[in-house]
């Protein structure tokens, strides 16, 4: 699974849920995949121990990932010669124009793609009322709010929040 998207859209968020979600309901593992020998190893070591156990291996910034390491391990890794089994890959990127069309468009590779946009109206204007307390609610006017940060990502409202209620 590839999420893509501009930066601050909330990506690494909805991988933090995803690992709460394996991790709590399937008793899976969830691993920081940060080159391509370290996760061999490691997972070759877990498979001997724990052969079926899920494993949630994440990719943040693929596009930067696959500067530093073989494209040719990763897709080893992916359907080659050193494929895992109960592994699911989350990879991240902001930039999925850098990716290669071998790596993104061929099955059994990257074969779920999904955008994170910017988010709309009304996941603002949820956003703003989970954040803000109730007297900051009747102080602010969240419509102008919601109206005034069209475009922006939830790191720009965090941000704002920040600016005009806490300071």
């Amino acid at each position: 699974i590839a999420m893509y998207g501009p930066p601050g859209t909330g990506k690494t968020s909805l991988i933090n849920l995803v690992i709460a979600e394996i991790c709590d309901k399937y008793n899976g593992i969830a691993v920081n995949m940060e080159d391509t020998s370290s996760f061999l190893k490691m997972s070759e070591l877990l498979r001997s121990m724990e052969s079926d156990r899920p494993i949630l291996a994440i990719i943040e910034d693929l596009d930067s990932f696959l500067n530093y390491n073989s494209t040719k391990e990763l897709l080893n890794i992916l359907d080659g010669n050193n494929q895992i089994d109960n592994v699911v890959y989350l990879a991240t990127t902001n930039y999925i124009d850098r990716i290669e069309d071998r790596i993104k468009n061929r099955p059994s590779r990257f074969d779920r793609k999904y955008k994170i946009d910017f988010p709309n109206d009304e996941v603002r204007k949820f956003y703003f009322e989970k954040k803000l307390k109730p007297d900051d609610l009747k102080k602010y006017d969240i419509n102008k709010f919601v109206a005034d940060t069209k475009g922006m990502s939830f790191a720009h409202l965090k941000e704002l929040i920040c600016s005009v209620v806490v300071m």
